[in-house]
């Protein structure tokens, strides 16, 4: 049975003189009870609770979208070294018996070498060279950073860089969990979220410019180590809405919040025609 709000204001009166009293007279009061029993007096989980939960349920989405595109954006395609050739251009899938003739002449059979390496045609033989340029299956994927800028063998270990970046930002958490105690968690969240939104749609820009490669690869990667210092406002947002909320309720609190991040996913993990994920999903 619910307290009339009349009767609530007062029991929160009567809560706070109790608490005094006992810091008064030395008795032993736990911070954390005193929070739970304002809670259950104020209302663990009523509208006010309801309003939060839905508002930063939605700053919960951008985090979850940047933290699962890099599956799509960086995919490797399968792959083989780019023919030579004059007559026609060459695409991964075979285009005639011609072609096929082609590939079985200049690509080697094993499924590890023809990835890196091509036959080179001299007077003594067929020597295996490394190749500079790649043809990639389209099926799936159109563009990835893999196919746009060739991370793959000797610059294979570049793309692991950038994911790496990524990570290294996210650990940075400790450094948010001071920000949100000294600046408080709004303050903190909304900074967290306004620094992603400008660092990704800067990245977009950047990447349709006209910078070299190797130049867009660096701010990719810069992109990526402040895209997971951003994504830790999550964490922020979960001890938000948990402070707010009784103890017998945390377990909800937290499930809805997860339902929220589960929500920023489907915008890549529900697209069935996948060649259409371009650089611009950064």
């Amino acid at each position: 049975m619910s307290i009339p709000k009349r009767n609530r204001a007062r029991s929160l009166i009567d809560l706070f003189q109790r608490t005094s009293s006992q810091e008064q007279t030395g008795g032993i009061s736990s911070t954390t009870s005193t929070i739970d029993q304002l809670l259950n007096d104020a209302g663990s989980f009523g509208l006010y609770q309801k309003v939060q939960f839905f508002l930063v349920g939605l700053l919960a989405v951008l985090p979850a979208m940047t933290a699962f595109n890099y599956v799509f954006i960086a995919a490797t395609p399968d792959h083989r070294c780019q023919l030579n050739l004059t007559n026609f251009t060459d695409t991964f899938i075979i285009q005639s018996p011609e072609h096929q003739k082609y590939i079985n002449q200049y690509i080697p059979i094993s499924l590890k070498e023809r990835k890196c390496y091509i036959y080179e045609e001299n007077f003594k033989g067929k020597n295996l060279i490394k190749c500079s340029k790649w043809v990639f299956n389209k099926k799936f994927y159109n563009t990835t950073i893999s196919t746009e800028w060739n991370l793959v063998c000797d610059q294979l270990h570049l793309k692991a860089i950038t994911q790496n970046a990524y990570i290294m930002g996210t650990s940075g958490s400790f450094l948010t969990g001071i920000m949100s105690d000294k600046l408080g968690r709004r303050t903190t969240m909304y900074s967290l979220i306004l620094l992603m939104v400008i660092v990704l749609n800067a990245t977009q820009i950047i990447m349709y410019s006209n910078m070299s490669n190797a130049k867009k690869l660096i701010v990719f990667t810069i992109s990526r180590f402040l895209t997971g210092f951003a994504q830790t406002t999550y964490s922020i947002t979960l001890v938000l809405l948990l402070e707010m909320t009784s103890a017998n309720r945390r377990v909800l609190a937290s499930n809805i919040l997860s339902y929220f991040y589960t929500l920023g996913t489907i915008k890549f993990f529900e697209k069935k025609n996948l060649d259409k994920i371009f650089l611009i999903d950064i």
